[in-house]
């Protein structure tokens, strides 16, 4: 049976000290939130180095009800200048981007790149495409390519016309996989590689166990470690949470 001669998987954990500044603003985060679910959110956001926020990029077409071509609109008053565009027939245009903070994950990444410079193969998964961008870039800088695995597809970052598994298996190159668990944790086999890393969680407990499978296949000769980076507590939280299985919409605020 070939499942019987898989190698055992090894779990570790490196858990990384968060800076004051970090730890206050999870703070602020957990008692600003309406729900566990919304403070969880950010946390894990924070936790992965970046804060989401709605920015100004531009403007585009006032499409507010009832904004008419000189940018006023009736209310029961009478005729009032448009409350979005100020009659300008202009709105802001929001964006979501990820804004960045100083994040320990970044340099225990690097040395686990560093540990597996022989092999030239690694997979890394994170539970938002903030922290994809964010794993993308320190492995860019570390000398490594990226096959990225998210919501748009698989791809090579830095040459689209390559085929990405083609490239993972066949390339000299240091290549690492990094990709969200619920696009690249299932149905891939990635044994040229005998570690994961788990960046962050998702939300969904299913992905785990997929993940960690992608290595432990047949084929898989050198091992299997599982790598978990903890940083703050919400990380360890989550974590014990998708082992068990469970739904983290169970979750309540005193939880972490």
């Amino acid at each position: 049976n070939e499942c019987l001669d898989l190698p055992e998987k090894i779990y570790r954990t490196i858990e990384c000290e968060p800076e004051p500044q970090i730890v206050q603003a999870a703070k602020g985060i957990k008692a600003v939130s309406a729900s566990a679910i919304e403070a969880l959110t950010r946390l894990r956001e924070l936790s992965d180095g970046f804060q989401y926020r709605e920015v100004q990029d531009g403007t585009k077409p006032c499409t507010y009800d009832g904004c008419d071509e000189l940018g006023n609109v009736f209310d029961a008053e009478g005729v009032i200048m448009c409350p979005v565009c100020e009659g300008t027939k202009e709105a802001p245009r929001m964006v979501r981007k990820a804004i960045q903070v100083p994040c320990p994950k970044d340099d225990a990444l690097v040395e686990l790149l560093d540990e597996c410079s022989p092999s030239g193969r690694i997979v890394i998964f994170g539970g938002f495409t903030g922290s994809l961008d964010r794993i993308e870039s320190i492995v860019d800088r570390c000398g490594w390519k990226t096959v990225r695995i998210d919501g748009k597809g698989l791809r090579v970052s830095h040459d689209r016309t390559l085929n990405p598994l083609d490239y993972w298996a066949e390339s000299s190159d240091r290549v690492a996989i990094v990709a969200n668990p619920e696009s690249g944790g299932q149905s891939y086999t990635f044994v040229e590689s005998n570690m994961i890393v788990f960046y962050s969680n998702t939300f969904k407990p299913e992905y785990r166990e997929q993940g960690e499978n992608r290595i432990h296949r047949p084929g898989q000769t050198r091992g299997c470690q599982i790598v978990d980076l903890l940083h703050l507590p919400s990380d360890k939280k989550v974590l014990e949470t998708v082992r068990a299985g469970r739904k983290l919409e169970t979750l309540t605020l005193g939880d972490f």
